[in-house]
C-alpha cells in the first residue's frame, strides 16, 4: 500500500488480520475438539475390523483431512478482497461464497448444501449417541432422554460464537476422562491377567469399513469456515491446522491402539448384552457401553453383574 502525504512517498505495512477474536490457542483447542468428537468412541472397533495396520490408514486420511483445510484457508484469505468489495459479512465467508466465486449461484447451492447435509447428518449421528448413552448415567427414560437433549442442543445454538473455545475445554475435559476410564480399565484387565489376545494384524475384508470410520473422525471442513472466520490473527490458520491435526492424530491413536490392544475384538459387542438394568457404578457403565468391552474398573461392578465372554467382531 502506497501513501503520498506532502509529496512524500512512503510504503505502508498492509492492515492486519487481526479482528479480536479467538485467539490461536483458542482456536487450536476448538479445532481438536470439533475432531475428536463422537467419531473417537468408535476407532477401536476400527481397528477391531482392520487390524494394526489401521494405524497407516488413519495417519494417511488425518495428513490428506489437513492439507484439504490448509488450502481452505488459503482460499478464503485470497479471496478477502473481493469479499470486501462485495460487502460479504465475514460469518458468511465460507464453503458456499467459494462455491459462488468459482460457479456461480449454482455452485453456491451445490457448495452450501453439501455442508448442510454434512452437519445435520453429525447432527444426528451425535444426538442419537446422547439420547442412547444418557439413560445409562440417569435414571430416566430414553423418550425424556430425547426431549432433554434436543432442548440442550437448541440452547447451545444460542451460545455466542466466541464461546465455541469455552465449550471446547469442556469437550476436551470429557475426552480425557474417558482416556482415563480406559487406561484404569486397561490396568485391571492387566492385573487380571485377561488382556485380549486376539489381534490380527491385517484384516482387508473390514478395511473399507475402518477407513470410513477414519473420515468420520476427520470431519470438522463444515466448521472449519465459521473457525477461520472467528480467528484473532488468520495469517496463524497453517500453525492452527498443523497443531490442531498433531494433537488429533496422536489422541486418536492413542485411545484407538488402547481400546484394540485391551479388549480386541471385544469391541464389537454392546454391553446391553450383558449388563442388566441396574444404576450401579454409572461411569464404568458407562464406559462400558462406549467400547463394548468388558469392564473391571470396581470388583463391585463385575461381581453384582457377572458378564459373559464377548462375541468378537462381526466381520
Amino acid at each position: 500500500m502506497i501513501e503520498v502525504k506532502n509529496d512524500d512517498v512512503r510504503e505502508v505495512a498492509p492492515w492486519p488480520q487481526r479482528t479480536g477474536g479467538v485467539s490461536f490457542w483458542g482456536t487450536v483447542v476448538t479445532m481438536f475438539n470439533v475432531f475428536v468428537g463422537g467419531g473417537s468412541v468408535v476407532l477401536p472397533y476400527a481397528f477391531c475390523l482392520s487390524g494394526w495396520l489401521f494405524i497407516p490408514v488413519l495417519l494417511a486420511v488425518g495428513l490428506l483431512m489437513g492439507f484439504t483445510l490448509w488450502i481452505m484457508g488459503f482460499l478464503l484469505d485470497s479471496l478477502d478482497s473481493r469479499a470486501d468489495e462485495m460487502g460479504v459479512p465475514r460469518s458468511q465467508r465460507d464453503w458456499g461464497f467459494i462455491g459462488y466465486i468459482a460457479f456461480g449461484k449454482a455452485g453456491r447451492f451445490l457448495f452450501a448444501g453439501c455442508m448442510f447435509f454434512d452437519l445435520a447428518g453429525g447432527a444426528l449421528v451425535l444426538m442419537s449417541i446422547v439420547i442412547e448413552q444418557l439413560p445409562f448415567l440417569l435414571p430416566i427414560r430414553h423418550s425424556a432422554t430425547a426431549v432433554l437433549s434436543c432442548i440442550l442442543a437448541i440452547l447451545f445454538c444460542l451460545l455466542p460464537k466466541k464461546a465455541f473455545s469455552w465449550m471446547a475445554v469442556v469437550g476436551m475435559a470429557s475426552q480425557l476422562f474417558l482416556v482415563l476410564g480406559l487406561v484404569i480399565t486397561g490396568v485391571q484387565l492387566h492385573t487380571l491377567d485377561e488382556t485380549a489376545t486376539d489381534q490380527v494384524v491385517l484384516d482387508l475384508s473390514g478395511l473399507p469399513r475402518g477407513f470410513g470410520i477414519a473420515l468420520l473422525c476427520f470431519l470438522a471442513h463444515s466448521e472449519a469456515p465459521l473457525i477461520y472466520q472467528l480467528m484473532e490473527d488468520r495469517r496463524q490458520w497453517t500453525k492452527v491446522v498443523v497443531y490442531s491435526m498433531t494433537l488429533t492424530e496422536a489422541f486418536l491413536l492413542s485411545f484407538g491402539i488402547l481400546g484394540y490392544g485391551f479388549f480386541g475384538s471385544s469391541v464389537a459387542v454392546h454391553c446391553g448384552q450383558y449388563w442388566p438394568r441396574f444404576r450401579l457404578a454409572p461411569f464404568a457403565k458407562c464406559f462400558e457401553c462406549i467400547l463394548g468391552g468388558r469392564n473391571y474398573l470396581w470388583p463391585l461392578v463385575e461381581a453384582a453383574c457377572n458378564p459373559s465372554p464377548a462375541a468378537g467382531c462381526d466381520h
